[in-house]
């Protein structure tokens, strides 16, 4: 995705501002992998792939947020890659890497797109977070299917269109905020956000690459799913999230709002005219719209 890739894109912001994973949703997919096991080990006794086990790549790493979650909890994980197609993404994630001690799993970083994995059946796990909305979907699958052992797993999943708890009347200014003509539409790149903002229902496995498909979507009013992702954070913050949004970075770049109100801006100071009670330094609890698509390789 072009913006992510832009030099002056603010991997910091990014980094610190995204909301994270929850550690049941590790959990279920954690699970899920480990039922396939058994056909994974008779795909490397028979030399189907999968030499040596325990290789987990993720695809549109970003700074490596689930990268780093992936390598401390897939059980027997030996080695996990990064990819992104953003070089800054990239450089941010191998800038957390030098941080970290450097034992098993090995953990490394690459700058690459999807279409570029190595298709050597090498990978028990592959994921895609938050970014295979910008794929073409079954180019992904093909590659995908191309790097996993047989028996591996593929894990995708992600969020959309946040919601401030407890005031449901600022729905509709995130909407307009977000999606209007006057505000951020135009500034999306299409299909990828439309793609995203139906969380992916339309992108199916292909049955002559994967079996025992499983998909779930949540709604963000359900906080009892696998995925529920929330965040408590004070609006000041949450005007920060906003800006890591990649239709904010094309319209701070558009020469034609040089002049404008800052968009994100805007938006908190409609929000408190709405609620005159709230301030930047008031604390709101942000929920997400949320899937997660597992397969295993046939």
């Amino acid at each position: 995705m072009s913006t992510f890739s832009a030099k002056d894109f603010d991997t910091h912001r990014y980094e610190a501002c995204r909301p994270s994973y929850p550690p049941q949703f590790y959990d279920t997919l954690i699970s899920y992998h480990e039922d396939g096991e058994e056909s994974r080990r008779e795909a490397r006794r028979g030399g189907g792939g999968g030499t040596p086990p325990g290789c987990v790549l993720d695809i549109g790493c970003g700074p490596g947020t689930a990268t780093f979650e992936l390598a401390h909890r897939v059980p027997g994980c030996t080695r996990v890659v990064g990819c992104d197609v953003s070089r800054v993404m990239v450089e941010q994630a191998e800038s957390r890497l030098a941080q970290v001690p450097q034992e098993r799993p090995v953990v490394e970083f690459r700058v690459c797109s999807y279409d570029q994995i190595e298709q050597n059946h090498e990978y028990d796990l592959v994921t895609a977070v938050e970014c295979a909305h910008w794929f073409d979907f079954n180019k992904f699958q093909e590659s995908v299917a191309g790097a996993l052992t047989t028996g591996g797993t593929v894990a995708v999943w992600g969020y959309a269109d946040q919601l401030i708890t407890g005031y449901p009347d600022l729905d509709e200014l995130y909407l307009d905020f977000a999606y209007g003509d006057d505000h951020l539409g135009p500034y999306w790149q299409q299909p990828g956000r439309s793609l995203l903002r139906t969380l992916l229902k339309g992108c199916e496995f292909r049955k002559d690459l994967f079996r025992d498909v499983q998909e779930v979507y949540s709604h963000a009013t359900d906080t009892q799913g696998a995925l529920s992702i929330t965040k408590r954070c004070i609006l000041r913050e949450y005007g920060e999230y906003l800006r890591t949004f990649s239709a904010y970075h094309s319209w701070k770049a558009d020469v034609a709002n040089k002049d404008k109100t800052d968009v994100c801006d805007e938006f908190l100071h409609a929000i408190m005219q709405r609620h005159p009670g709230m301030e930047l330094d008031s604390e709101v609890h942000l929920v997400w719209n949320t899937f997660y698509k597992f397969a295993r390789r046939v």
